[in-house]
């Protein structure tokens, strides 16, 4: 309806003379909230974006997160905008090369169960080390081979982890 269409292009910005305006008239800005308009009008139970809020303003990305966290489906999106996953994401998924790791909550919580992990395997990789090297003259060549192995790929996922906090850190 004519007022659903009004309400949508109010909410992005579009008052007065500007729901008449042509969209070849348009500034870039207001083409990204017009195309933001049209998927929430379209009624979609699902929405993909790819960094949503790449060349948005402080105002379009503030319209962009009101009307994602009014929308009745699902948005799957990519961003490295902090801010932005923490005010909209309800669920976060990590893709390693093994696995899918689903966090439910958003960024601060995603940070903090990494932290944990990083705490949890720690104290593994220690052992780990102790055990290889008092042992290793018992064990034959696979044993050795398999142990150092786990280890390695014990360290790979810490550094990941660590990596990836000290990155957000810095962010």
């Amino acid at each position: 309806t004519n007022t659903k269409i009004r309400n949508t292009l109010a909410a992005f910005m579009f008052t007065g003379d500007d729901v008449f305006k042509l969209v070849k008239d348009l500034s870039g800005g207001e083409k990204g909230r017009l195309s933001l308009a049209k998927l929430m009008l379209s009624e979609a139970n699902l929405i993909i974006l790819d960094e949503p809020t790449n060349h948005l303003d402080m105002t379009s990305k503030e319209i962009l997160e009101n009307a994602i966290n009014n929308y009745t489906g699902t948005v799957f999106y990519v961003s490295h905008d902090r801010y932005f996953i923490n005010q909209t994401a309800s669920r976060i998924l990590e893709l390693t090369n093994t696995k899918i790791i689903n966090y439910l909550g958003n960024y601060d919580y995603y940070e903090e169960k990494c932290e944990e992990l990083t705490k949890t395997y720690a104290p593994a990789i220690e052992k780990e080390k102790k055990v290889t090297s008092t042992s290793s003259g018992k064990q034959d060549y696979l044993e050795r081979k398999a142990e150092a192995a786990r280890t390695r790929k014990l360290k790979n996922d810490i550094s990941k982890v660590e990596k990836k906090l000290k990155k957000k850190k810095t962010d």
